[in-house]
Formats: C-alpha cells, sequence, structure tokens
C-alpha cells in the first residue's frame, strides 16, 4: 500500500513595512457597507456584507460589527489588481491584537492569511481558544495591497465579511458537497470506497463535537485534479453551485498528475465563497495503491485523510511540519524538533504531516488536542 502523505502549504515573502493604519481614513471604513447587501448563505446562523473598497497608502481597514450573539468572523479580500494581506487586526477597545510581524516570520503557524501568495485573502477570527470570546463592538481588519515583490501598493479588492452565530461552542455542523470528477461516479469500486471512507471521517469528528452533513454530485471535470488556487477557475464555476456554507471536497484520480499525494486544501483556512481555493482535492488512487484495490488499512487512511484535509480548511496546521522545524500556534500541541519524539508524542494526531506504516500496519490518527478542536469549532462556516 502506499504510505506517502503530502499536504500543501505554500508562502512567500513581505518585504513592506509601514504602520498599520498609516493613511487609512475613516471614509475608507465606512466604504465597506454602501450598497452591500446581507443574506443568510442559506443558514439563519450566517451573514455576509460585500462590497468594493480601495487601498489607501496600500491599506484598507474593513470594519466588522460584532454583537454579543456573534461568535465569529470570516472576512475574504480577493483583487485583480495585486495581492491582498492581512496587516493588523484591532478589538473594539482599541488595542493590536494582530501584526503580521509577529507572525510572519514566526515559526508557530496561526492563519495563512498573514502571506500572499494568492489573488485572494481568507481570515477568520477568533482562530484558537484563547482568542476568544469576541469582544461586543466593530473590529478593524486591516488589510494591505501588495505586488508579487510583496512590495506595498494601491488596489481594489472585493471584500466580503460573514458573521457567525452560534449558540453552541462546543458542537457544530460542516456541510460538504463531495463531487466526483472525470466519470468517477460510475466505478463502483470507487464510490464504495468514498463513502465507506465518510463514514470513518464522519466517525473521528463525531469524537469532538464535529457533525459532518455531506451530499453528493458530479462534475466533468478531468479526474487528474490540480491544486486548489493555481490557475484553476475550474473550482470557482463548481462552488459557484454550493448554497454559500458548504466545503466542496472534489474526488480525482490524480493530484497535479502525482499519484502520491493523498490530498491538497484550499487554505487554511478556506473560503466560503466560490473561488479558485474553494475545494479540498483528495486522489482514491494514491489511497488505493498500485493494485487499485482497497484493503482496512486503506480504507480507513481515505477516511482520515478526508478529515485531515477539511481540518486544514477549518483552520489547522499541522501540529508540527516534516522538517521538524515549525508548529502549529496551539499551546497543548508538542513541539517536539526530531522524527522520533515527533512520532511518539504527536504520531496518532488527526493533523500529523504523513502516515506513519510499519510492514503490516499504519497507525491510528484521529486525535485531536482541545485547542485543535476550538480551532474547528471557530470556523465560521461549522454552523
Amino acid at each position: 500500500m502506499s504510505c506517502t502523505l503530502v499536504f500543501l502549504f505554500l508562502v512567500a515573502c513581505n518585504s513592506g513595512e509601514t504602520d498599520a493604519l498609516d493613511g487609512v481614513y475613516s471614509s475608507d471604513t465606512a466604504e465597506l457597507y454602501t450598497n452591500s447587501t446581507g443574506t443568510s448563505d442559506g443558514d439563519s446562523n450566517l451573514d455576509t456584507q460585500s462590497s468594493v473598497m480601495s487601498t489607501t497608502n496600500a491599506l484598507i481597514s474593513i470594519p466588522v460589527e460584532v454583537s454579543g450573539d456573534i461568535a465569529s468572523f470570516l472576512v475574504t479580500c480577493s483583487s485583480e489588481e495585486g495581492y491582498p494581506a492581512l496587516e493588523d487586526l484591532y478589538a473594539p477597545s482599541g488595542e493590536r491584537v494582530l501584526h503580521w510581524e509577529d507572525w510572519y516570520y514566526s515559526q508557530n503557524s496561526l492563519t495563512e492569511a498573514f502571506f500572499f501568495y494568492y489573488d485572494e485573502n481568507v481570515f477568520n477570527w477568533p482562530i484558537r481558544e484563547e482568542d476568544g470570546p469576541l469582544e461586543e463592538g466593530t473590529w478593524q481588519v486591516v488589510m494591505a495591497g501588495l505586488n508579487n515583490r510583496g512590495e506595498y501598493i494601491d488596489i481594489d479588492m472585493n471584500v466580503t465579511v460573514q458573521t457567525r452565530k452560534d449558540t453552541d461552542p462546543d458542537n457544530g455542523t460542516v456541510h460538504a458537497r463531495i463531487v466526483y470528477t472525470g466519470g468517477l461516479d460510475s466505478d463502483s469500486t470507487v464510490v464504495n470506497a468514498v463513502e465507506l471512507a465518510v463514514e470513518g471521517w464522519r466517525d473521528i469528528w463525531a469524537l469532538y463535537g464535529l457533525t459532518l452533513e455531506e451530499e453528493y454530485a458530479t462534475s466533468d471535470l478531468d479526474a487528474d485534479l490540480t491544486s486548489p488556487g493555481f490557475n484553476s477557475p475550474e473550482y470557482t464555476q463548481e462552488t459557484a453551485k454550493t448554497d454559500g456554507t458548504q466545503v466542496t471536497v472534489f474526488i480525482g484520480e490524480e493530484i497535479d498528475g502525482d499519484i502520491h499525494t493523498y490530498g491538497v486544501a484550499g487554505g487554511i483556512p478556506g473560503p466560503l465563497l466560490a473561488s479558485d481555493r474553494s475545494a479540498v482535492v483528495l486522489s482514491w488512487l494514491a489511497h488505493a495503491g498500485q493494485d487499485g484495490a482497497f484493503d482496512d488499512d486503506e480504507l480507513r487512511i481515505f477516511g482520515e485523510s478526508m478529515a485531515h484535509e477539511v481540518g486544514h480548511y477549518l483552520g489547522l496546521f499541522h501540529p508540527v511540519e516534516s522538517n521538524y522545524k515549525a508548529w502549529d500556534a496551539i499551546d497543548d500541541t508538542m513541539e517536539c524538533s526530531d522524527m522520533n519524539t515527533c512520532d511518539a508524542n504527536l504520531g496518532t494526531n488527526l493533523m500529523y504531516p504523513y502516515t506513519l506504516c510499519g510492514w503490516q500496519y499504519c497507525e491510528i490518527q484521529e486525535t485531536l488536542s482541545d485547542g485543535q478542536v476550538a480551532v474547528t469549532q471557530y470556523y465560521s462556516g461549522t454552523l
């Protein structure tokens, strides 16, 4: 069987330096809700407001109104002129809660929003248990416009703010749309394996107060899938078919022509809006191995990969990266620094960066720490 597990995490370098609120005028802040409309996006707990905003001195300040029943918010910014990146976050009290320099060069990963590899930026807040609950009032999310060299530039951004109500913070539901590509829906071996793997995914998440509600669909996309976010407009078209609350999971044969890549998530966290990044892609062939037939171990790992990749989409990083020099920003996951120590202490974690296999058996990887669970429950798409 195949025991190679590959997950994509790409970052780039930001070379600019500026004070977070220099040149951000009050008129820019007021622009967000001009001509915007609120929608429920299929669920009364999720409200959406959208507008177009222009940077001044390369920055915009996006207001997010938080009342007592709002548990989290998701800000999505995109541009055809440059790259949005999170600069700062200010609480209603005026306290600066986040600053990009504190995290950009850190060995601890909090969110991909600080980086500018894509023309779309996704930021969810709170992220960790210690980041919440939300203070009532107006939060300010400061976004920067950058070019592909990391230099500050003025750009127009499409800005969407989604706020989520949550009356039960320890339990949440994630809606998934599972899409068969390239005619795989007619392959009984694949369909049976996917359905069994989904049940495994469901069982893992149920341990942590996460309910999976899924539906199945088909697409004429080529079964050789591409990584989300890299000139992949086909994902925008397909994810536009969702109800605005779903995570779309594409089942393909290969990913970027590689039969050893288990899966790739479109972001940490991923967007709820339709875009090139709004996808989780999984290879059935990588899980089935060279013989193309699933044994029990391979089916279990397929389900773990589904739970793992969508875990990325909800905001989870690997507890340790495979170079053993970078870790997530969660306090209750160990910061180990060599393979033997990491395998021994984190090898059963759902978000571990690779499978641990012997000659006849692969380690079950389904545990999450309390801190990791909190991240999944704070994601604004966990309804």
